[in-house]
């Protein structure tokens, strides 16, 4: 489930009920950070924490390893945790892959937490990787930016955005989503 207001996410962090994969991101690295602990304190019962909670960082990412962790048992716990701080500027488009496939299902003893702190760079290095990706080609890609430029336009296309439009252009939006998934559905 998508959440795009803080409210409704933390209403959901204090129920019971518990995803197996999160994501965070966004301009406060500071809720980030808050959720992600919360969310580790909630997957994890208390006991045997240290074996249960693994903790990944992009610089040093052993896709392996971590593929290992998100997969094991928990170790007389009810459930486990793995982390990623993700940093999108230093993954590749077969490592980018690799984990879409390693967090499309995780067991349900496990709850993987994804932080992306520090945004990507540049927005095209993301679409780039986006695109690259054979699992998230079917899925259209729309740029939003506070200026559009003919140029930008071009450069967008060439990345394999399907779509770029300013931020004041909502309404077209709507139109322009309608479109593309009813294309998308033609081609499935």
């Amino acid at each position: 489930m998508k959440y795009t207001l803080e409210s409704d996410f933390s209403k959901h962090v204090k129920r019971e009920e518990q995803h197996r994969v999160y994501l965070l991101y966004g301009s406060q690295p500071y809720l980030i950070s808050l959720y992600e602990k919360l969310l580790v304190k909630k997957a994890l019962d208390g006991s045997f924490d240290s074996f249960n909670l693994h903790r990944f960082e992009t610089s040093e990412l052993d896709m392996q390893a971590f593929y290992d962790a998100v997969e094991s048992l928990p170790f007389l716990s009810g459930g486990r945790c793995v982390t990623l701080d993700l940093e999108p500027d230093k993954l590749d488009s077969s490592t980018f892959d690799e984990l879409c496939t390693v967090l499309s299902d995780p067991p349900q003893t496990t709850c993987v937490v994804v932080a992306v702190k520090h945004p990507p760079s540049k927005k095209e290095r993301l679409t780039k990787l986006v695109k690259s990706s054979p699992r998230f080609q079917p899925i259209p890609l729309i740029i939003f930016s506070s200026l559009i430029s003919e140029e930008m336009r071009i450069k967008g296309r060439q990345l394999g955005a399907d779509e770029q439009m300013s931020k004041p252009e909502i309404g077209h939006l709507v139109r322009v989503i309608d479109h593309l998934l009813e294309e998308g559905g033609r081609r499935e």
